[in-house]
């Protein structure tokens, strides 16, 4: 109990604490920085307790990874992580569109069952490696206490100041389906703001239960799906995000610290042995060789405008995360939580699915 108090309270710190922009994070054009993943865990890291669960964990990870691959890395079962999305607003643009949001949910079943038209166009040193990651995501329709639901929920303040821990707070006290708790293990629950201080997205590699409302994924409404207030190039945000809350880190290494040449000095970089060596780009440069080998600059986990692959390492990484203990990623993709969720029989809630378009969002066309 003294450990979680004390991670808890490290999480509220980081949460709250004014950030500035680290524009060495950003990507041309943006005002933001893509991902701070690898900033957050680096600071929980800081903390001992956390540091020696967080490594052993990692440690035995590594371990599983090693058995599913000498197993012989079974595929053709498709895993489902029930989903919702958590809109935080003040009546402002940022309370986007349920077209928007089911928009989002269509990008990654797109992304992750390799059904993506743009895979045909990866530069030839890699055409061979894009697979179907076999992972869908589904809208959960029944809340923690039975409420039938569409899969989204709204919370209105005016205090938009707040990110991190304060922001699932508001929403875990507010919103306008279930007021209490959705646990990280029976849904991944999806944070969308106005503000998160500073990134466009950030989340949690598995680590523990990962029983808490906080085991989700934080992320501008400026980067949900490809209508809306986000677009096309923004769109792959979540897909990138998920990846890192499947365990995945940036190709270049466990940093957020893109074109940093000493990343190709990182005798682990990534821990998957097919993405080559890299120092991680901004730009779709898909002549980047800096740190030896052409770079695999088209991978979700990079930071480039070209992004449309993963490579079977990378997908071994994460089916193994749905297979583990660590984090409650095991449970999640669970027969007995899918039913219990909704999302297997959903007709089971009369939901009516049929989404309404939100004027304020429309006038921004």
């Amino acid at each position: 109990m003294k450990y979680y108090t004390l991670f808890f309270s490290v999480l509220f710190f980081i949460g709250v604490k004014s950030q500035q922009i680290d524009y060495s994070n950003t990507r041309p054009g943006e005002d933001v920085e893509y991902c701070t993943t690898h900033k957050k865990l680096q600071e929980l890291l800081q903390d001992p307790e956390f540091r020696k669960q967080f490594e052993e964990e990692q440690a035995q990870f590594r371990r599983e990874e090693a058995k599913y691959k000498s197993s012989g890395r079974k595929r053709g079962t498709v895993y489902t992580i029930p989903v919702v999305f958590h809109v935080l607003h003040s009546d402002g643009i940022e309370n986007i569109s349920d077209e928007q949001i089911f928009d989002a949910l269509k990008v990654m079943n797109r992304d992750f069952r390799l059904q993506n038209n743009d895979a045909k166009t990866v530069h030839p040193d890699f055409n061979s490696l894009p697979p179907d990651v076999e992972i869908e995501f589904k809208m959960a329709t029944i809340a923690p206490d039975g409420t039938c639901f569409r899969g989204i929920t709204r919370t209105f303040t005016t205090d938009t100041t707040t990110n991190g821990s304060k922001q699932v707070s508001l929403i875990r006290a507010g919103n306008d389906v279930y007021k209490g708790e959705w646990t990280g293990n029976k849904y991944l629950n999806f944070f969308i703001c106005k503000s998160i201080g500073g990134a466009a997205g950030y989340t949690y590699r598995p680590w523990g239960s990962g029983s808490t409302m906080t085991n989700g994924i934080w992320i501008l409404h400026t980067y949900v799906g490809s209508i809306g207030t986000s677009n096309e190039i923004k769109s792959r945000a979540l897909t990138h995000e998920v990846g890192h809350w499947l365990n995945l880190m940036h190709t270049w290494g466990g940093n957020n610290s893109p074109g940093n040449t000493a990343s190709c000095n990182d005798p682990y970089q990534d821990e998957v042995d097919d993405t080559p060596p890299t120092m991680g780009v901004t730009r779709c440069n898909l002549e980047e060789k800096t740190c030896g080998p052409r770079a695999n600059v088209e991978n979700y986990m990079d930071y480039s405008y070209c992004n449309k692959m993963f490579t079977p390492g990378q997908v071994d990484r994460m089916r193994v995360a749905l297979l583990s203990t660590i984090g409650g990623r095991n449970i999640i993709s669970s027969e007995s939580n899918l039913r219990q969720v909704g999302v297997i029989n959903p007709s089971l809630c009369t939901v009516d699915f049929n989404y309404e378009k939100n004027p304020i969002v429309q006038e921004q066309k």
